[in-house]
């Protein structure tokens, strides 16, 4: 893992190979949320960002994803109902390579932990919209058929 420097805009890591990344989480305001059953708290919905600050290297680091897991597991010890939505888009024609990179990322650690996954792929492959929740976490599947509801509704 990457050494973290917490910022007011996220936290930010630097590579072996020069690369800055920062992760963020932002607190979502509770319209994303009209769907859902009124039973279920939209007040600790956050969305969930990595933006690489800095030129693509042709390097895999495993440190980057080992560093984002231990960012987005501590994010859920301080903030155990929170909910991460995590969306990435099509803007610069790589959204097949993400899905594919975040994808094995958090397979390999959802079975090692305790968070839950939803992921959806929109079938225009425009973009990725994805839910992650603590394992056991309260409404969890009402949470997961809303987010379905909006992106098809």
């Amino acid at each position: 893992m990457y050494p973290l420097e917490l910022t007011d805009k996220g936290y930010l890591f630097n590579t072996a190979r020069k690369g800055t990344y920062r992760v963020y989480f932002t607190l979502l305001d509770n319209h994303i949320s009209k769907n859902f059953s009124p039973d279920i708290n939209d007040k600790e919905f956050y969305y969930f960002g990595i933006e690489r600050m800095t030129e693509k290297t042709p390097y895999i680091d495993v440190f980057i994803k080992r560093t984002v897991a231990y960012i987005v597991y501590d994010f859920f010890t301080s903030n155990p109902n929170a909910v991460l939505i995590f969306n990435y888009s099509q803007e610069d024609n790589r959204v097949r390579g993400r899905r594919i990179l975040f994808k094995k990322w958090f397979d390999e650690y959802s079975g090692h932990c305790l968070i839950q996954m939803y992921q959806h792929d929109f079938l225009d492959e425009i973009s990725v919209c994805a839910l992650y929740r603590r394992q056991c976490g309260k409404d969890f599947d009402k949470i997961r058929n809303g987010i379905k509801t909006t992106i098809e509704g």
